[in-house]
């Protein structure tokens, strides 16, 4: 147990720095991938509910910090939404067409990164369909396709989660 969290932190750690350095080089029109996201997904996949919320908050709380992010506090409440989201998903995988919790798990990417922005600019005057065609659905589709590569690249195995 204190191993795999060991693991997960250092793996956080470096996803973290991928997240404040290469979506920076990569970032199109401004947009870039939630690497943490994508992650805490895994984690909650992988651990469970209550790892997804600790580690969403965490790694959440870390990245506003380390990006100096007017509203600190966004990023931990959306990463362990997003984590505890997909918790409920853990050990269904040989339960459940597999197609059916990747479809999940495109929802709360879509759902994390609709409320990320949805509360950092509520109180902007930008319209929401500016917002949702601007800056809701590129990020989304950014880092969906970005996840889809790393299933692509790194499959996730089945048979452990």
């Amino acid at each position: 147990m204190i191993r795999r969290i060991l693991q997960y932190t250092g793996i956080g750690i470096l996803i973290l720095l991928l997240q404040l350095t290469l979506a920076n080089w990569i970032r199109i029109a401004g947009i870039k991938p939630d690497f943490v996201m994508l992650l805490i997904l895994y984690i909650g996949y992988r651990e469970g509910k209550t790892a997804g919320i600790l580690f969403g908050f965490v790694f959440g709380l870390l990245q506003d910090i380390a990006a100096a992010s007017a509203f600190v506090g966004v990023s931990p409440l959306i990463k362990s939404i997003v984590g505890f989201g997909a918790g409920f998903l853990q050990g269904k995988f040989r339960m459940v067409n597999p197609f059916i919790l990747y479809g999940i798990g495109v929802l709360l990417i879509f759902l994390g990164t609709f409320l990320y922005f949805g509360i950092y600019y509520a109180a902007s005057p930008i319209a929401f369909g500016t917002m949702l065609q601007r800056l809701i659905l590129p990020s989304f589709i950014y880092t969906l396709v970005v996840g889809s590569l790393l299933l692509f690249i790194v499959p996730i195995d089945v048979e452990r989660l």
